[in-house]
């Protein structure tokens, strides 16, 4: 039988995507048989239609818009149930995971560097996700928040592409254009400059598993977790342990991270490309609590 922990996740991925027969099938059974967790599912409902049907604005954000990037959907709920079932387990496991939803990535903040790549949620392969189209642009959604990689080390996301860039030297300022990359920052300093990056592309042509500094910024580390057409416009799934990967490109692995972000580019070649994410987290272990994905 379903436990109360596995079907707060369910609602909870119930408001970005739509449940598989299996797991709807397992939800009612098991809200039929719990009534803390069928209080819970109606007191989340009800917040998530204020937030979409109901919109106060304030200038250009709606009360949502502010909101959501402040939550984690996921750890609201358990939050909530935590409160009704009085489960300890449960409250130390939220703290275990941070989850990004589409909807709350398009709250982010856009970075430009050349125009701006369009950004949208699109309904593909039966879920939201969100959508990265630029056709010869290069800006990005980027989240300035501290992640503790004591307790949640593993980044992991589920990212798709449309095409790559053929024939660029990826090491070159011309050819530093990817469709698809999640990157990961840390302050080193306080002053702007004063900032380590490790960027997970999917690159056109640096094999894959490669490292290379950026051209611009030596900052800046690449790592091509994908390279080519070999899997383009397939589901792929990433997990990274961002301590690990801090420590093999900058000699030290950090305790936190203080920003992440992911983009489609193409402003240096004027190159036309979509790339969908999914699934942006960070987790404990290699293997997250997540809705299920084909791929």
């Amino acid at each position: 039988m379903m436990m109360c922990r596995e079907a707060t996740r369910l609602m909870s991925f119930k408001q970005d995507r739509a449940l598989t027969f299996r797991e709807s099938t397992a939800l009612r059974f098991h809200l039929s048989m719990c009534r803390a967790c069928r209080t819970c599912a109606r007191q989340f409902n009800l917040l998530h239609k204020i937030g979409d049907h109901h919109p106060i604005y304030l200038g250009h954000q709606t009360i949502k818009a502010i909101i959501m990037p402040r939550i984690n959907r996921s750890n609201a709920v358990l939050i909530l149930v935590a409160g009704i079932c009085g489960s300890p387990f449960i409250g130390a496991a939220l703290a275990q995971e941070v989850y990004f939803s589409p909807n709350q990535i398009m709250t982010w903040p856009t970075r430009s560097f050349e125009g701006e790549t369009r950004y949208a949620i699109v309904e593909k392969s039966g879920r939201r996700v969100l959508e990265a189209k630029s056709q010869g642009q290069a800006s990005a959604r980027y989240l300035e928040r501290e992640i503790d990689l004591n307790k949640t080390p593993y980044l992991h996301w589920c990212w798709q592409i449309s095409t790559t860039y053929p024939g660029l030297d990826e090491t070159t300022k011309a050819g530093d254009d990817y469709p698809a990359r999640v990157y990961v920052a840390r302050k080193t300093g306080l002053l702007p400059w004063q900032v380590e990056s490790v960027n997970y592309v999917w690159a056109s042509t640096q094999p894959q598993g490669a490292t290379w500094p950026n051209a611009f910024t030596q900052r800046a580390q690449l790592i091509a977790l994908q390279s080519g057409e070999n899997r383009m416009g397939d589901w792929v799934a990433e997990v990274r342990d961002v301590r690990a990967d801090f420590a093999e490109l900058f000699g030290s692995g950090p305790s936190h991270i203080d920003g992440i972000a992911l983009m489609s580019d193409g402003d240096n070649t004027g190159g036309n490309a979509t790339a969908w994410f999914t699934h942006l987290g960070f987790s404990s272990t290699k293997m997250p609590h997540l809705p299920a994905v084909n791929i």
